[in-house]
Formats: structure tokens, C-alpha cells, sequence
């Protein structure tokens, strides 16, 4: 396994951080604490890159396409204009929102192509919040990772109680939806009868 994250881990990180998958960049900062991978460059520099390319490439296709796009999901103007709007008043706390929002990672860099938004800002705006998403989700795989260690070690020696837990609810859960499915097939048959 060490072999395999250490041959392959900087590439799954470049990709997961183009991606915006947060948790792979977690992850990377917990395989560079174990020292399978360098926090630098493997994570910071290479998901840095990754991640503002990627931002950068959607923010072109707002400028390019933004509007065909808008015209075919029939987006009112009056919406467009609020984007442009919000852009134009907050650009910095919009760029940090939609990269630190779930669902928004793509969506927010054609919002500001097609807003737009001078290509030199968003290029300044872009870096700056690419940097501070690799920065927080990469540390803190990195600076957590002792704590990971101790959790894995505690699951470990506790995996047998675990699993009987694990398997005590999920038997609880299954009785109940069997002896729900078997009442309500009763109420079925009585409500049947003439």
C-alpha cells in the first residue's frame, strides 16, 4: 500500500484537487504526515496548480459560453443580474464563498466568466482563494494526522466491539422494516375483505 500512495498519491491529489474533492486533499495531508508523500510539492504546489487551472479553465468557459448557457436553461435576466450585481459589490468574499461551498466549486467560476469580471481580478482573486482552500483542506490532513493515527489504533483495538454494535443495529434496523412490511401487509388483507 505505501509503494502504491507513494508512486501514485501526488497524482490522485493533483487530480482530486482540479476535482475540488476536499477529502482528497485531507487524505494527502495525512499520507505526507506518514511521510509517504511531501507536503511540498507533492500536495501544496501540484493541488495549488491544479486546483486555480481548473477554476481558471471554468471562469473561460463563463466568458466564452455563459450566456448560451444561461439562454438554454432559461435563466431569467433578472437572476443574471443579480449574480452580476452580487459580483460586482462583493468579489472577493464571492470567489472565497462559492470555493469554500459545497456544489458551487464549478458553478461559481463560470458565474464570474460570465459576470464579466475582469479576466487580471479573477486571475489575483483566483490564486488567493485556490491557495487558502490547498492551504486549510491539505493541513488538515497534515496537522491532524497524529490525531487520525490515535483513532485508527483505538478502532483497531476496539473492532470486535465495533462490529457488535455495527451488527446490532443493523439487525434492529432489519426487524423493524420486516415487522413494519408484515403489519402493514396485515392491514392490507383486513382492509381488503368485504
Amino acid at each position: 500500500m505505501e509503494s502504491f500512495i507513494t508512486t501514485y498519491g501526488a497524482w490522485a491529489v493533483t487530480a482530486g484537487a482540479m476535482l475540488q474533492e476536499e477529502m482528497v486533499l485531507i487524505l494527502g495531508g495525512f499520507f505526507a504526515h506518514r511521510q509517504y508523500l511531501q507536503l511540498f510539492p507533492d500536495i501544496l504546489l501540484f493541488a495549488l496548480l491544479a486546483n486555480f487551472l481548473a477554476n481558471h479553465v471554468n471562469y473561460a468557459i463563463g466568458a466564452r459560453y455563459g450566456e448560451k448557457l444561461f439562454q438554454w436553461l432559461k435563466i431569467p435576466e433578472k437572476t443574471k443580474e443579480g449574480i452580476r450585481k452580487k459580483i460586482a459589490h462583493h468579489p472577493l468574499q464571492a470567489v472565497l464563498g462559492v470555493r469554500f461551498a459545497p456544489g458551487l466549486h464549478t458553478l461559481g467560476p463560470i458565474l464570474f466568466g460570465l459576470s464579466g469580471f475582469s479576466t487580471s481580478k479573477w486571475l489575483a482573486y483566483n490564486l488567493l482563494a485556490s491557495s487558502l482552500w490547498v492551504g486549510v483542506y491539505g493541513s488538515l490532513g497534515y496537522f491532524f494526522g497524529q490525531t487520525i493515527e490515535l483513532i485508527i489504533e483505538d478502532m483497531e483495538r476496539h473492532e470486535g466491539l465495533i462490529a457488535a454494535i455495527v451488527a446490532v443495529v443493523a439487525a434492529a434496523f432489519f426487524w423493524r422494516k420486516a415487522r413494519d412490511r408484515i403489519k402493514n401487509m396485515k392491514l392490507r388483507r383486513v382492509s381488503s375483505e368485504p
